[in-house]
């Protein structure tokens, strides 16, 4: 076979020059799909019994869970307090805001957020190159990761495994159920925090 130049895209390349046998390269190796040029291309299949579920899937699919360590550096009582009072003031210009932008609670949960979307790219990328030493055509690409947090990545990547191996629909549906256990837990935390504020500073307000 003749081999492509080590950066060559995935594609179809002769087997040795001037035959009419084509294999499927996947940019790091080649893989046993094979077919005769100007035949119809067979649809891209991973080797039959590839198993699409790698560690760095499993990892993503809980991932959303971490994000509920974004929202505890904040104050939010205390922000709803402040602003609240703040209402009251005929000099009020919007320093609860400012308080809340300035806080060290609100740097970290930037921080960790950064922290999480770092970690959610290099799964991702370390998931797309395990999928291609499996023998995976043409994975769903892990820049992808970069959008929504993960969920861009999670979703295509489901489609595309699913078309490649007939499987891999399990990492998705965990991610699900994370992603929603995650939302609850945020909005419990937030409302066990603001509601105690809004119940006290609320009759001050009808005065």
């Amino acid at each position: 076979m003749s081999d492509p130049t080590p950066a060559a895209a995935p594609g179809w390349y002769p087997e040795s020059p001037g035959s009419s046998r084509v294999r499927w390269w996947d940019g790091a190796r080649w893989t046993d799909q094979v077919h005769n040029q100007g035949a119809p291309q067979p649809p891209l299949r991973a080797p039959e019994g590839t198993s699409p579920d790698t560690v760095f899937a499993w990892i993503l699919a809980v991932l959303p869970l971490a994000t509920i360590l974004t929202i505890l550096p904040i104050d939010f009582g205390g922000y709803l307090r402040a602003a609240m009072l703040d209402a009251r003031s005929p000099y009020a210009n919007g320093t609860a805001a400012l308080r809340l932008a300035a806080s060290p609670g609100y740097g970290l949960t930037l921080l960790l957020g950064l922290c999480i979307l770092a970690l959610t790219v290099v799964l991702a990328y370390f998931d797309w190159r395990e999928l291609g030493r499996r023998g995976v055509p043409r994975r769903f690409h892990w820049a992808f990761a970069f959008l929504q947090t993960g969920m861009v990545y999670m979703i295509g990547r489901a489609v595309v495994v699913r078309r490649r191996t007939g499987r891999g629909l399990a990492v998705l549906w965990v991610w699900i159920a994370a992603y929603v256990i995650a939302v609850i837990v945020v909005f419990s935390i937030l409302l066990s925090t603001i509601a105690p504020v809004i119940g006290q500073l609320a009759p001050l307000h009808r005065y």
